[in-house]
């Protein structure tokens, strides 16, 4: 039964850490930022494959170049750091991993903010672990073995009480 209890404990602390860190991870969602997990390395290595980064509306006047940028292309949100721009007010964009600038322009209105100055290494992945929902079947899969394991301990002290009988 002791070693039931140790698996349960376990089982339980690694539960509310993992609430803790999802409640930590969506904080900054309170005060108007919104969350990206970065998918690719082309912003390696200020943006690294599986980082979690945050970022905000940004005035008109405060995006310079070398800004990092996110933006909407197609159905995805992009990060990119603005090259250039132009006179008109058309900002060039192009990936850290890259010398080209990026093809076609971005208008201010596409532009969805600036990246926040802090990132979450690797939690991306767990966030997207989370919000596929893949995570009810491992805390599933949790209580059924903490279930079998309970009932196994107790057939093995109901048989030892048999025998001393």
């Amino acid at each position: 039964m002791k070693t039931v209890r140790i698996i349960f404990r376990i089982l339980s602390i690694t539960c509310y850490v993992g609430i803790a860190l999802y409640g930590l991870l969506y904080i900054p969602l309170l005060f108007g930022f919104k969350s990206l997990t970065i998918e690719t390395g082309s912003m390696a290595p200020e943006l690294n494959y599986g980082d979690l980064i945050y970022y905000q509306a940004i005035p008109r006047e405060d995006i310079k170049v070398g800004t990092i940028v996110c933006f909407n292309k197609g159905e995805e949100v992009v990060c990119r750091r603005v090259a250039e721009i132009s006179e008109e007010g058309d900002y060039y964009t192009k990936a850290d991993t890259s010398e080209a600038v990026d093809e076609g322009h971005l208008d201010y209105y596409q532009i969805e903010g600036k990246v926040a100055p802090n990132k979450v290494p690797i939690a991306g992945c767990v966030v997207k672990f989370i919000n596929n929902n893949a995570w009810i079947v491992v805390i599933v899969a949790m209580i059924i073995v903490v279930q079998i394991l309970l009932n196994l301990k107790k057939s093995d002290a109901k048989e030892e009480n048999e025998k001393k009988k």
